[in-house]
């Protein structure tokens, strides 16, 4: 399980647009991370 820390604030203050940006780069970062026969959900 992962926590984006404050994203509670991004979710409230921004548009679906930036929040969906931070939430995509977050995944594409894990992606990185982890291994290929890990999936990662939402």
């Amino acid at each position: 399980m992962l926590d984006i820390d404050h994203f509670k604030k991004v979710n409230n203050t921004h548009l679906q647009l930036v929040r969906d940006q931070v939430l995509q780069t977050a995944a594409q970062c894990l992606a990185e991370c982890v291994r290929p026969i890990d999936t990662l959900a939402h």
